[in-house]
C-alpha cells in the first residue's frame, strides 16, 4: 500500500509539474513579478533552505510556479493539519510536502528534511511558523526550527522576502538575499542566529 501511495504522490507531482508549465506565462500575466536578488538563489547548486515570508496557502503555488517549477528538486515544510483533509493533503503531498507536527520533536519530519537536503534538493519553508495576519507587510518573529535543520544539514539558508501579499495584475515584488551558513557570522547560539536572519529579512527591502 505504501508503494503505491508513493507512487500516486509523484505521479500527481509530476501532474503539477506539467500544468505549472502550462499555466507559467498566463500566471505570469496574471501575477507579474519582479525578483530582486535572483541571481542570489542560483548560487546554491545542492540542497538549501530557502525561508519564505508568510500570507497566505496561496504563496505556495506563488512561489513553485515563478521559482520552482521542478517537481523532484524541491520540497516544502508544511504544518501537518493541512494534512487531515485528505483531498488538500494528497495534493500537497504532490507538490512535495513534508508534513510537520508542531510543538514537538517529529523525528520523521527531521529525518525526511534532513535527507532531502542531502539530496541536493530545495526545501521551502516559512520560518514564521504562520500565515501573517496582522494586516501589515512586517515580517514576523520568526521560529527557531530553521536553524536547526540547516545546521543539521550542514546547508546554506537563502532568505526570500515578498514585499506584500500576491495580488492579480499587480507587480508582485520578490527580494531573494544571499545565501549563508549557520556559523558564517561565528560561534552564535540558536537565538543568535534567528536574530540574524531576522535582520537579513529587514534589510531586503
Amino acid at each position: 500500500m505504501k508503494a503505491i501511495g508513493n507512487f500516486f504522490k509523484y505521479f500527481i507531482g509530476f501532474i503539477l509539474w506539467v500544468v505549472a508549465l502550462v499555466l507559467y506565462v498566463p500566471f505570469f500575466i496574471l501575477f507579474p513579478v519582479k525578483v530582486v536578488g535572483l541571481q542570489n538563489l542560483t548560487k546554491c547548486k545542492g540542497g538549501a533552505i530557502i525561508t519564505s515570508n508568510h500570507f497566505s496557502n496561496f504563496d505556495v503555488v506563488f512561489l513553485i510556479v515563478h521559482f520552482f517549477k521542478r517537481t523532484f528538486s524541491r520540497k516544502l515544510l508544511a504544518k501537518r493539519e493541512l494534512s487531515k483533509f485528505k483531498p488538500f493533503g494528497f495534493l500537497l503531498a504532490g507538490f512535495g510536502a513534508i508534513f510537520i507536527t508542531r510543538g514537538k520533536v517529529d523525528l520523521q519530519a527531521v529525518r525526511e528534511v534532513d535527507k532531502t537536503i542531502k539530496k541536493g534538493k530545495k526545501l521551502i519553508m516559512f520560518p514564521e511558523g504562520t500565515r501573517n495576519k496582522t494586516g501589515t507587510n512586517d515580517v514576523q518573529e520568526l521560529k527557531s526550527g530553521v536553524v536547526f535543520f540547516a545546521k543539521k544539514a550542514d546547508c546554506p539558508i537563502v532568505p526570500l522576502r515578498m514585499e506584500r501579499r500576491a495580488r492579480l495584475f499587480r507587480i508582485n515584488k520578490v527580494y531573494i538575499g544571499e545565501p549563508y551558513k549557520i556559523g558564517d557570522n561565528g560561534n552564535l547560539s540558536t537565538e543568535e542566529e534567528v536574530k540574524l536572519l531576522e535582520q537579513k529579512y529587514k534589510k531586503l527591502v
